[in-house]
């Protein structure tokens, strides 16, 4: 079953995109490529999603539980 798109977001130069969904997964995906380059894990149903304008590594989630999440573009291994 298709997951539902609840948000996407643009980095400034559109190298990268994120979205998330209702059932709580985040994208973060290679524009240029048109693939998802990391699958990022969250707790809660994040309903917006947003670059941060100040630095773009970094994205941030709006979620149900009341939180907000801050997200690395290049997340460690």
């Amino acid at each position: 079953m298709p997951d539902i798109v609840r948000s996407i977001a643009l980095d400034e130069d559109a190298s990268y995109g994120v979205s998330c969904s209702e059932h709580g997964s985040l994208l973060l995906w290679d524009i240029a490529a048109a693939v998802v380059a990391v699958r990022c894990a969250c707790p809660a149903v994040a309903r917006v999603v947003k670059f941060n304008p100040t630095d773009k590594d970094f994205f941030l989630a709006a979620c149900d539980d009341g939180w907000i999440r801050v997200y690395s573009v290049n997340p460690s291994p």
